[in-house]
């Protein structure tokens, strides 16, 4: 053993401005820059380089939790985790660097890769960003609100509400309501459309 190892694509080292986990926890006030590592063939960087983030692990259901006034350059997750009761997203400014991932600067997810699990009661109200927009998903949905938020940029950016959102008074987005699937739901929704093109 050498006590090295040579990172590859898929290598991370949990490269986080701030990690949470377990409930009622509060994220205020914060300003953070953090960048992803690069791989050590140099082509391209590194799976890291996350903002506030609370992914799924142990512990990894959200309630009453709460993210304001924070101001960073990488991106704001609540990653697939089991379930989410209870969550403020407000007056963050989240401006994504051009190096970062390609997850949305607000990502709010309660559904893990293959199973979509309850987002209820989450306000994501009176933020911006700029980069990727905002993603809410969760399944059953209830009492969820995206408000206010404003999208700083030339291009819209998407708010993707697949948690059943009041969504409203947002500014320089394009709204997508299309529900969450699983990775074999879309793929069967791929083969139907290609079948109708023919």
């Amino acid at each position: 053993m050498t006590g090295r190892h040579v990172s590859t694509g898929a290598s991370t080292n949990d490269n986080r401005a701030v990690e949470m986990r377990g409930w009622r926890w509060v994220v205020d006030g914060n300003d953070y820059e953090v960048y992803r590592n690069i791989c050590f063939d140099h082509k391209f960087p590194i799976n890291d380089g996350e903002g506030l983030m609370h992914e799924d692990h142990v512990n990894s259901t959200v309630k009453d939790s709460v993210l304001t006034n924070n101001r960073g350059n990488a991106y704001l997750s609540i990653y697939q985790t089991a379930g989410i009761d209870g969550l403020l997203v407000e007056g963050n400014d989240i401006r994504i660097d051009r190096g970062a991932s390609g997850e949305p600067a607000i990502h709010v997810t309660a559904n893990r890769t293959n199973n979509p699990f309850p987002c209820r009661n989450v306000r994501i109200i009176n933020n911006t960003v700029s980069g990727r927009g905002i993603l809410i998903s969760g399944s059953p949905a209830e009492n969820n609100v995206v408000k206010g938020n404003r999208a700083d940029g030339a291009r819209p950016q998407k708010i993707k509400n697949e948690a059943n959102a009041v969504v409203e008074n947002n500014e320089g987005f394009e709204v997508d309501n299309t529900p969450w699937m699983s990775p074999e739901e879309r793929r069967k929704a791929r083969q139907r459309a290609q079948q109708q093109k023919k």
